[in-house]
């Protein structure tokens, strides 16, 4: 990872990896609370089941960085942290982000059929 698109891309391959092992939640079904930290309640339609399998998403990635060999990304994002003109860790995260979106959009059609 050297240039901006680069670190993104590393970030949305990241994301779009962690994305396709989540399960599709089921319309109807009850997030208890502590699950997620921002969706307590049935998902009670598409537009809750994006909001609870993205945040499912940023929750197995948040854990994913505590395992090895995460630590390694992290080192290299944190050594190129102060030689770019713009924040390494945004351009990546902002990639996660996109590839949890991009798998979504993938496999949202499971809940129009």
């Amino acid at each position: 990872m050297t240039t901006k698109q680069e670190i993104f891309n590393e970030g949305y391959d990241r994301g779009y990896s962690i994305a396709s092992w989540q399960d599709l939640p089921e319309i109807g079904t009850e997030i208890k609370p502590f699950t997620l930290p921002n969706f307590i309640g049935p998902i009670n339609d598409i537009h809750d089941a994006a909001e609870v399998f993205i945040e499912s998403c940023c929750e197995a990635e948040a854990n994913d960085r505590q395992f090895s060999p995460f630590e390694f990304t992290a080192k290299e994002l944190n050594e190129m942290e102060n030689s770019k003109p713009y924040d390494v860790w945004e351009e990546f995260e902002d990639g996660i982000t996109a590839g949890f979106e991009a798998n979504w959009l993938e496999r949202k059609h499971y809940y129009e059929n």
